[in-house]
């Protein structure tokens, strides 16, 4: 579940609205398609359209491109 929004612009797509997922939230298998932006209170993680995200069982967050 997005904790918010922040707008980003990649050149292509253009300006878009990125949702916001706290990391420590994120569910064990569940994707997050691009664009998007994952924080935690270390880091800020962006995926890219075209990219999905996932955090696997130990709690690394895996990022591919989306087939």
């Amino acid at each position: 579940m997005p904790a918010g929004s922040h707008r980003a612009f990649f050149p292509e797509t253009g300006e878009v609205t990125l949702p916001r997922h706290d990391r420590a939230s994120l569910p064990v298998g569940v994707a997050i398609a691009g664009p998007a932006m994952i924080e935690d209170e270390c880091s800020t993680i962006i995926v890219y359209p075209g990219q999905r995200a996932a955090a696997d069982r130990l709690g690394n967050l895996i990022i591919e491109a989306a087939a």
